[in-house]
């Protein structure tokens, strides 16, 4: 019996067909073959890199302001998100160590290995799941996938003797065709040929901020037209920042039904009697939240997949391996050589810097200029500042980095912090400094000005261009009294610009950028309208966005945006949670006294914390 007779013999109705319905599937299918879920991937990381203690605590301090924002529920929010994880390990490995780290890390629970020397070859083999899968996409089926793995391409070889076609995103390099049999994977795919994790899809670049790319999205949404059944297979529905967006857009208007296989390793009643479905609203934590205007009816299935699954199909007489070498040398050397940037790393991606311990610092300090990742070193130096306030250090390095690489991206940066210097200082320090500033600031205007009209689109520095053209602009305006005929002028041609920042960010998938971008939209939306519903709805999906991210430093900045917006006390709590839980000296003293430039004419004490530390610092004479 295949997958969706089983499936309708339990609802007691003929109601999922090949036509109607498609498959959604994650770790969960790949775990009865040995490899990890998500989770204890993330705890396998936390334990290499002595993560664990502070990042554990933090997410409990974290939980009490998930529940205030999602009305009392909490899971999923336990741990960062996988992808966040693996880019700050990417960006301090090479491609040889971070292909030979990522599969250990995927493939030690298994038990089938063989060591000789330094070499360790994992042998990893398909399970029923795969098989019923490849059943179900040789039936006609479609199946969108988001695991790395090859297993359900080698289910589907030992069943049917042929390959089945892989479409795995980005779709750039795929050559489709229509009427062969094909498993779509949006994350990207291993590959056991040459032991490649590149391109396995989690690089955060990657990950869309408006669902998929216009190619991905057109041929999403041509697979599963006119099918309002999902079902969701060993999956928890996570994906906000490209499944859950995609599925909102195809699905805007109409409405599916969703059901979800949900593994229960504790049930020990017979095979399908084993099954309970309930036919109503779940309070299961991503469908409520993220998908709950687009279901129509949810079906939550319990089954025990040794007990149920297994005995839907028979497997082949010889089921095959996929075969994986890694040198455990290389491995061994990034866990202990690398323990404290590979820690730096991740910790600056979800804003945590300020969390860092002195152990790791003192680590850190014995880089040398030569090693490659002394460049990202001195990133998180400029980044910590800027948390801490000290605006005036980052203008002078800034400077001296432009000096050295007189390069349109050094320009840029420079261009930044002499802003934030400028605007976000008080307004009567150094007053000579500041005209100087100011003229300065207006020359490098020009100069983007004039060379923005020269840059295409898709060059990197188009967003970058385009924002710091109106950021001058944007921070003059908390200057002007709010509500006059003069403020919501330029706030509505400083807006213009900002949306067009905003189309540019997107275009080139730039997260970070976009985060800000949108940051500024909505404050000069407040400036020209004041407080509406829709904005509010629109900063708390900006608020969720970061979580989504696992990005807490500006989820702190977006919670005293907010409380600056309501004045309601349990946002203006829920902000100083956050700022005392990610240690944001800035943020928490902009909560404590006024701000510099405040469109309602209040003046502005020391906003900066100038008693604050930079834990970067190693001794007083570091510049």
């Amino acid at each position: 019996m295949e997958l969706l007779s089983y499936i309708n013999r339990i609802l007691g109705e003929e109601v999922l067909t090949y036509d109607n319905t498609f498959i959604v599937c994650g770790a969960g299918i790949s775990r009865d073959s040995g490899l990890p879920l998500g989770g204890q991937i993330v705890q396998r990381i936390y334990e290499d890199f002595d993560l664990e203690e502070e990042l554990v605590k933090f997410y409990k301090e974290f939980k009490d302001i998930v529940v205030e924002i999602y009305k009392g529920k909490t899971s999923f929010f336990s741990q960062p998100r996988l992808e966040v994880i693996f880019d700050g390990i990417r960006k301090v490995l090479s491609p040889e160590e971070y292909n030979n780290y990522i599969f250990d890390v995927f493939l030690k629970p298994i038990e089938s290995k063989q060591t000789t020397g330094n070499k360790t070859t994992y042998s990893v083999k398909p399970n029923y799941n795969h098989f019923l899968l490849s059943e179900f996409i040789n039936k006609g089926g479609t199946c969108i996938t988001f695991n790395f793995d090859e297993l359900i391409e080698t289910a589907y070889k030992d069943m049917y003797r042929k390959k089945i076609q892989v479409i795995s995103f980005p779709m750039s390099s795929n050559k489709i065709i229509e009427k062969e049999p094909v498993i779509i994977k949006t994350h990207g795919s291993f590959s056991q040929e040459n032991n490649s994790a590149l391109n396995i899809g989690i690089d955060i670049q990657h990950l869309h901020i408006n669902g998929f790319s216009d190619e991905e999205n057109d041929y999403l949404s041509k697979k599963i037209k006119n099918k309002n059944n999902v079902i969701f297979y060993g999956y928890s529905i996570s994906d906000s920042l490209d499944f859950i967006p995609f599925m909102k857009s195809v699905y805007k208007g109409t409405k599916y039904n969703a059901f979800l296989l949900n593994y229960d390793s504790n049930s020990t009643f017979p095979t399908y009697k084993q099954i309970r479905v309930q036919k109503q609203k779940t309070d299961y934590f991503q469908v409520d939240y993220y998908l709950k205007d687009y279901i129509d009816n949810f079906y939550y299935i319990y089954y025990n997949p040794i007990n149920s699954f297994a005995n839907l199909i028979n497997l082949p007489q010889e089921v095959s391996s996929n075969i994986y070498t890694i040198d455990k040398s290389i491995v061994e050397s990034i866990v202990l050589r690398k323990k404290a940037i590979i820690k730096l790393s991740i910790y600056k991606l979800i804003g945590l810097l300020n969390r860092f311990g002195e152990k790791e610092l003192n680590e850190l300090s014995q880089i040398k200029k030569t090693d490659p990742n002394y460049s990202l070193y001195l990133e998180f130096n400029d980044y910590n500042k800027n948390t801490n306030g000290l605006y005036g250090s980052n203008v002078k390095y800034s400077l001296q980095q432009f000096l050295k690489k007189r390069n349109l991206s050094y320009l840029n940066n420079l261009f930044d912090k002499l802003n934030e210097y400028l605007f976000l200082t008080p307004i009567k320090s150094k007053i000579f400094q500041k005209i100087i500033i100011a003229f300065i600031i207006g020359l490098i205007w020009l100069i983007l000005f004039l060379i923005f009209f020269f840059l295409k689109k898709s060059n990197p520095n188009y967003t970058i261009v385009k924002r710091n053209l109106y950021m001058p602009f944007f921070r003059l305006t908390r200057g002007l009294k709010k509500g006059s005929k003069l403020s919501i002028l330029i706030c509505k041609l400083v807006l213009k610009h900002i949306l067009k920042a905003k189309d540019a960010a997107i275009v080139q998938n730039n997260m970070n950028l976009y985060r800000f971008i949108e940051k500024e939209r909505i404050k000069m939306i407040f400036a020209i309208n004041g407080k509406t519903d829709e904005l509010l709805n629109q900063l708390d999906e900006l608020i969720t966005l970061n979580i989504d991210t696992n990005y807490f430093i500006d989820i702190a900045n977006l919670l005293r945006l907010k409380y600056e917006i309501t004045n309601n006390i349990s946002d203006k709590n829920m902000c100083e949670k956050l700022t005392t839980s990610t240690r944001d000296t800035l943020n928490k003293n902009k909560m404590e006294k006024p701000r510099v430039f405040d469109p309602r004419g209040r003046s502005c004490a020391d906003p900066i914390g100038r008693n604050s530390v930079d834990p970067l610092r190693r001794n007083k004479n570091d510049p």
